[in-house]
């Protein structure tokens, strides 16, 4: 090219590289525009479309004297879809180490990136994409980091099925307890039915009895501890039924 003894050469090459500089400073050749760029970048999906601004190599000799059009090449990481998931995380991180830096064609931080959809895009690059580096990767050990991710994600479905219950283990006495003087509550409801319905004064004695037997069994229950406060309320409506039964205030009785 330099000698003369071809017209024009296609170039493969990075911005920066020697090959590339070493013809772009030569003034007797200049850098030709791909006048169809854009449509190449459509037809052809590995394209893409880069452009040189006017002065864009020497702002002081305006060189280039106006734009010009250029394709560049990508490059595709193509993996097994057996890889393990760890060596692909590093794949990308290597990539970005690689080719993340601002560049004269790339902003920073603009590569590795999905472009070419020729190939479809793995469950870990596509975290990698949206995500990033995995937090743990930023502070450990990649081995470390590695392990305690996979066992994080392992955990996290018998976590969520054991949540409700170790959370239900310290109330679970409590609830017994609760559902103990329940009971006893339906039962004195009934019996205070049943007594309304067909008082006898004669058996006044025999009702009151019923009640303390209610209350002798409540304070023997470990309810009495483990639920004190419902214990004394159920004690109270016990205690109040037992004086409207002295009193026959709510009780008609059976008089001649």
């Amino acid at each position: 090219m330099e000698r003369g003894e071809i017209d024009a050469v296609i170039l493969v090459d990075g911005f920066d590289s020697p090959n590339a500089q070493r013809l772009i400073k030569n003034p007797g050749i200049k850098l030709a525009s791909f006048t169809r760029a854009d449509a190449y970048t459509r037809l052809l999906p590995y394209f893409e479309e880069v452009s040189v601004p006017m002065g864009g190599f020497d702002l002081g000799k305006n060189i280039p004297d106006h734009p010009i059009e250029l394709i560049s090449t990508t490059t595709n990481l193509l993996i097994d879809n057996r890889l393990h998931p760890a060596i692909q995380v590093l794949f990308l991180e290597a990539a970005r180490e690689i080719n993340g830096n601002k560049s004269y064609f790339a902003k920073a931080g603009e590569f590795p990136a999905y472009m070419n959809t020729e190939a479809p895009l793995s469950a870990e690059a596509n975290f990698f994409y949206e995500k990033g580096t995995p937090t743990l990767m930023k502070y450990l050990p990649f081995w470390l980091a590695e392990f305690l991710e996979r066992m994080f994600f392992l955990l996290l479905p018998f976590a969520a099925f054991a949540y409700p219950v170790i959370k239900s283990i310290p109330t679970y006495r409590t609830n017994l307890a609760k559902k103990q003087i329940n009971s006893i509550y339906k039962e004195l409801d009934k019996f205070e039915r049943n007594t309304i319905e067909t008082f006898d004064p004669a058996r006044r004695g025999e009702y009151i009895e019923v009640l303390n037997e209610m209350e002798r069994r409540i304070l023997k229950s470990k309810a009495a501890k483990l639920a004190t406060a419902e214990c004394y309320s159920l004690r109270s409506n016990i205690e109040f039924i037992r004086n409207a039964l002295e009193k026959q205030v709510i009780y008609k009785g059976r008089e001649g």
